[in-house]
């Protein structure tokens, strides 16, 4: 039996996007979603939440989403 990783030993394992949308979608390397047109900077109660318009927006942290996240096949570039 293997050894559980030590937090020394996470570099040697790959640590999947947790991002939801790309099991469906597939992934747009190189892209990150802050960069998204469908990408969400929501405020509510003097605090900001990130969304993904396409996910789905509700009050729940189930729809939050993060900046950094790989984008997903459906990315399309925010005009400037």
């Amino acid at each position: 039996m293997s050894e559980p990783p030590t937090l020394f030993d996470l570099d040697d394992y790959a640590v999947p996007d947790k991002n939801p949308m790309i099991v469906k979608h597939g992934m747009k390397k190189g892209k990150a979603c802050k960069d998204c047109e469908f990408f969400i900077r929501e405020k509510f109660h003097d605090k900001t939440y990130f969304k993904c318009e396409i996910r789905g927006v509700s009050r729940s942290s189930t729809t939050d989403h993060r900046l950094r996240w790989l984008a997903c096949g459906l990315y399309k570039q925010k005009d400037e």
